[in-house]
């Protein structure tokens, strides 16, 4: 959770939601109250029952309607059916999938293994604590936001990722697994679940020296 937002529940009631559709020539005949509670709709948020409160990311808001923030209605709305709003699906899809999960999505669906290998890099970088999403540059290049502790490429010709990571090869116990790169950089390639998790290992390592830890 990279930018948190806490709120205290006022009610135990949970609310329903939906998506719908309404002409916008209705729509601008509606009125609000003049006390009107704010409205804040989010993806996801967590829940602290014996605290009465809970935690929503900034990055996960949806929309937020202004209003009476001492009574604020929040309304954690599920991802609608893609057949539901056709024309929205790929806005709607683009908005709900982080970074890691569209640099999977770029990978061709018929090179399942190395969609597989991807997921099993991504699970084991993310899980060792590196926090952040994977986010598009130029050449098909996927950097690490917002701390630009290592970078991913799909080649699909030769059915591996390349990579590049903060620190230069002799500041890691790697075993000829890295190569200089550019501005005190490395790189190298992962071609099997052995070399996920020796990167996995490096990208832990070069995001604590980026992040001053």
């Amino acid at each position: 959770m990279q930018h948190p937002i806490a709120y205290k529940s006022l009610v135990s009631e949970t609310p329903e939601a939906h998506y719908v559709q309404i002409e916008p020539i209705t729509a601008s005949s509606l009125r609000l109250e003049s006390d009107a509670p704010a409205i804040v709709v989010a993806k996801k948020a967590i829940e602290f029952p014996d605290l009465q409160a809970g935690l929503i990311d900034a990055d996960d808001i949806i929309s937020i309607t202004d209003g009476n923030w001492k009574r604020a209605i929040l309304i954690v709305a599920p991802r609608p059916q893609a057949s539901t709003f056709p024309e929205m699906n790929d806005a709607i899809t683009a908005k709900s999938q982080s970074g890691d999960e569209l640099f999977l999505a770029a990978i061709p669906k018929q090179e399942a293994e190395l969609i597989e290998l991807g997921k099993s890099l991504l699970r084991l970088i993310r899980s060792l604590g590196v926090s952040g999403e994977l986010v598009e540059k130029t050449k098909g290049r996927w950097v690490n936001s917002p701390i630009n502790s290592f970078t991913i490429k799909t080649q699909l010709r030769n059915k591996d990722f390349q990579f590049t990571i903060y620190g230069n090869p002799e500041t890691y116990d790697h075993n000829d697994f890295l190569r200089r790169d550019q501005n005190s950089y490395s790189r190298g390639w992962v071609k099997s679940q052995d070399d996920a998790q020796r990167f996995a290992q490096f990208a832990k390592q070069a995001h604590d020296r980026r992040s001053g830890n």
